[in-house]
């Protein structure tokens, strides 16, 4: 492609040629007076895709065609010239493609919001993300996962297995998430998904029980990953006495996350007075007469 002709004389030109060089920032230079293109650089008629002889009116709108990846990755900025060129008063237009620009900021912001070990998102992206989006809590519900003994794998094992357990278990939550529920660390062995709908809650930590149910492989151990999970809805942190709506007000994340984790608790309670039932009945021959079969739904006291 050629804009060379019909704008600068070839002095003019050449020192354009100079100053662009191999940029792959375009330059295009628009005739002040007729408003029209007087010369543009290779690299600008590669980043438009298409020629821009000299003579063409300049629209300021000038830009890719849809049908080229990256059509809405290209900066246009109407620079005034500090002077003539060639004794005719211009402007300068440069041309730069931000993909990369953006694509780094991208990049920079998913960062600031994610833990740096697992890749999900952590407790302050978390919020922010509800904060941009608070009709997600409106009929939602908030999951709790607390993994069982993890504190002795980094004991046992050190901080290199559990590190391996952590990003293991964080991509078996994923998995077994929806693609429209949030899953964040929000802390140590703690993690946190928020689901929109209630019908999904039940399921999703069934899902994610089943997940966790296999031992992780992390070299030649085999590390039990079980998990105690509790469930908040939004229904039971909503004030009871404000006014019927058919659309339901958002609700707190954080007092979500507390109740889930408050109920997360009650259910490992819960559990461990289930197993402690159930090996109490295995020390009792329920045939003697002696054995007072009202005490047998308590678990035995300790000590």
């Amino acid at each position: 492609m050629n804009s060379d002709r019909q704008g600068l004389d070839e002095q003019a030109i050449s020192i354009l040629r100079e100053l662009t060089g191999s940029s792959d920032v375009g330059l295009v230079v628009i005739d002040d007076e007729e408003r029209s293109i007087t010369w543009a650089s290779p690299a600008a008629e590669q980043l438009i895709g298409y020629p821009l002889p000299a003579g063409r009116p300049f629209n300021v709108s000038l830009r890719r065609p849809s049908t080229v990846r990256g059509a809405d990755d290209l900066a246009l900025s109407l620079v005034p010239s500090p002077g003539r060129l060639a004794d005719r008063p211009v402007h300068l237009v440069v041309l730069q493609d931000v993909t990369a620009y953006r694509e780094r900021i991208k990049s920079l912001s998913h960062a600031a919001a994610t833990d740096p070990l697992t890749n999900l998102l952590h407790k302050r992206g978390l919020r922010d993300v509800i904060d941009a989006d608070r009709a997600r809590l409106s009929n939602g519900a908030v999951l709790f996962i607390d993994l069982n003994g993890f504190k002795s794998v980094n004991d046992t094992h050190g901080h290199e297995v559990g590190d391996a357990v952590l990003v293991a278990v964080s991509l078996r939550l994923a998995n077994a998430a929806r693609s429209s529920d949030l899953v964040a660390r929000w802390g140590g062995d703690e993690f946190v998904v928020v689901t929109d709908s209630y019908a999904a809650a039940q399921r999703l930590s069934q899902r994610i029980t089943d997940s966790l149910a296999t031992p992780i492989a992390v070299d030649k151990l085999r590390i039990d990953a079980k998990a105690a999970i509790g469930i908040a809805y939004a229904d039971e942190v909503r004030d009871t006495d404000a006014e019927p709506s058919l659309v339901p007000e958002p609700v707190d994340l954080d007092d979500l996350v507390r109740l889930a984790d408050r109920n997360m608790y009650l259910r490992k309670a819960e559990e461990k007075r289930d197993s402690a039932v159930k090996r109490h009945l295995h020390t009792v021959d329920l045939r003697d007469p002696a054995v007072d079969l009202t005490t047998i739904g308590r678990a035995p006291r300790s000590g």
